[in-house]
């Protein structure tokens, strides 16, 4: 059976107010629902290998993360060993 897509975007917020924990709280439910689909994260450097007030989902739940080029590569590489597929999209120029 073909798994279908959801996309997760995170948007930058300060940690702690109350727009972070309810934005949290909306991908902690997107998440939950998309059991049977592919989890597809977008995220900039900025959101990887970070330490975070709140957890959206666990790493086994996420597919898929998009990227730009300033990701590190050997957090990149973390992921894939790890079994989740790393898209960086390369800079424009």
């Amino acid at each position: 059976r073909t798994r279908g897509a959801t996309q997760i975007y995170l948007a930058r917020e300060k940690p702690g107010t109350l727009r972070s924990w309810f934005a949290s709280a909306l991908l902690q439910r997107i998440v939950n629902r998309a059991r049977d689909t592919q989890v597809i994260v977008v995220a900039d450097h900025t959101k990887l290998n970070c330490v975070s007030s709140f957890l959206t989902c666990a790493l086994d739940d996420i597919d898929m993360i998009v990227t730009d080029w300033l990701a590190p590569l050997s957090f990149c590489e973390e992921l894939e060993q790890a079994g989740v597929t790393v898209v960086r999209v390369p800079e424009e120029g």
